[in-house]
């Protein structure tokens, strides 16, 4: 919107003032309510007569209505009422006063070859303004495209960076547990290598405990055996009224009665 032919009209301590005039023949005005939380829609009434005749109602959005060209074309002051509008209802709440400035008419002569060529230059001048425009916004446009794929391969490329280096602090700290686990597997090593080697002392110590108790076992089963050899019985019987008996060397005896007969039994 051409923001040269943009006509406000304000509410202020003054009242609703515009902020533009207009000169008679004009064309192209834009009027735009200056209202607090302007509505989406809402409707402008415009007419040369402040209290009788018609008004010309223009249902308007937020860039407000042209002034109609048949009420500048008057001469006469412009009046502009906002109006309200709801489901069933219309209310008037402001009303704006737009001067307009008498001047003759143009006459509508065809123009000389002179004024022509002038005019053709200027038309050349703004077609060739205008496809430059229309070139410039298509280059933006590429423009702003690539660099919208740039933006998205930096970004995609940033993620993958954040990736990698996610993955690069979880192999990190893989390798500082493994580190750790062989630490403790050497420990745990050592601690097992010190345990079976005390186990092996000791089992070389049960054995050669074990074959002294063997040793000592065979000597004491020698001395028994020995003690039995020489253990020995005292055989009394009486043979023709003479008392024979019998006994072993051994030097201590010990004397029982069994079943009527003597018996010594070496100590």
């Amino acid at each position: 919107m051409d923001t040269t032919r943009i006509i406000r009209g304000t509410i202020n301590s003054m009242g609703c003032t515009v902020t533009s005039a207009i000169t008679q023949w004009d064309y192209g005005w834009q009027f735009i309510p200056e209202i607090e939380d302007l509505p989406p829609t809402y409707r402008l009434d415009f007419s040369n007569e402040e209290k009788h005749g018609t008004a010309l109602p223009v249902y308007c959005s937020t860039d407000g209505a042209e002034v109609p060209t048949e009420l500048i074309d008057t001469g006469k002051d412009i009046w502009v009422w906002y109006v309200t509008i709801g489901d069933g209802y219309g209310i008037t709440e402001y009303k704006w006063r737009i001067p307009n400035k008498c001047k003759p008419k143009t006459e509508e002569d065809e123009p000389t070859p002179a004024q022509q060529g002038i005019v053709d230059q200027a038309i050349a001048r703004l077609n060739a303004a205008v496809e430059k425009t229309a070139q410039d916004v298509q280059t933006t446009t590429v423009n702003a495209a690539e660099a919208q794929r740039h933006a998205e391969k930096a970004d995609q490329s940033a993620k993958d960076a954040e990736g990698s280096k996610t993955a690069a602090e979880t192999a990190k700290n893989a390798a500082e547990t493994a580190r750790a686990n062989a630490g403790t597997s050497e420990t745990n090593a050592a601690l097992s290598a010190s345990a079976a080697e005390r186990a092996k002392q000791a089992a070389q110590s049960y054995a050669e405990q074990a074959n002294g108790s063997a040793e000592t076992s065979i000597l004491s089963a020698a001395r028994a055996e020995q003690a039995a050899n020489n253990a020995g019985y005292l055989d009394v019987e009486i043979v023709d009224g003479r008392l024979i008996y019998t006994r072993t060397d051994a030097v201590d005896v010990d004397f029982s009665l069994n079943n009527g007969r003597l018996i010594m039994e070496a100590i």
